[in-house]
């Protein structure tokens, strides 16, 4: 099951500026959606389509931050958590020390002609996490093209479902179909490192 919030503060759909630095409140809201739908806690009829076991969760520019921010920053962080998805992302101090024991892996999609989030905050996420993490460029698109443009779309969905299979259920088919997928214009493999 996928749940996709709306952050009320940095929310498109309201006729307001979008809030920055907000993100450290989202972060609490993924820690109360995390709260609400993990566990076989969560109410009918969505108690009945949820897989047993750790959580992904997956953001992209702001929404990569609070991710982040879940799955790595004491203030924050959500054990329940296994696996990170980072579009577009970067480190930052909020939360405290990033990274600790027991950090969930990550998976950063970093767009190689990003305008507002460079590259190098790729690099810097993944040089920081000395866990399980990969580096991932989406060669020749924009802040928004890893998840707007059209040949960018299926390839970095399929490494995604791929990522979660495998990291969150331990799929080894998802795991073989990783490399094919690593493989895929416009990705290109960048870092790895299993920790």
């Amino acid at each position: 099951m996928v749940v996709t919030p709306e952050f009320p503060l940095a929310s498109s759909s309201i006729h307001a500026p979008a809030v920055e630095g907000d993100e450290p409140a989202q972060a609490r809201d993924v820690n109360f959606l995390v709260d609400l739908f993990v566990d076989s806690k969560a109410p009918a009829p969505f108690d009945q389509v949820i897989s047993p076991g750790p959580a992904g969760v997956m953001g992209h520019s702001d929404g990569a931050q609070t991710m982040l921010l879940s799955g790595y920053a004491p203030a924050y962080i959500d054990r329940r958590i296994g696996a990170v998805v980072a579009v577009s992302g970067r480190y930052s101090a909020f939360g405290g020390q990033w990274f600790g024991l027991g950090a969930p892996p990550m998976l950063v999609l970093q767009a190689s002609a990003d305008e507002l989030n460079s590259f190098t905050y790729g690099i810097e996420l993944v040089q920081k996490d000395l866990h399980a993490a990969q580096l991932v460029a989406v060669d020749a698109v924009t802040h928004l093209g890893a998840v707007t443009d059209p040949a960018a779309v299926p390839p970095v969905a399929n490494l995604v479902a791929d990522t979660f299979a495998f990291r969150l259920r331990g799929d080894l088919a998802a795991q073989l179909r990783l490399s094919d997928d690593l493989g895929r214009p416009p990705l290109r493999l960048v870092a790895s490192h299993e920790g």
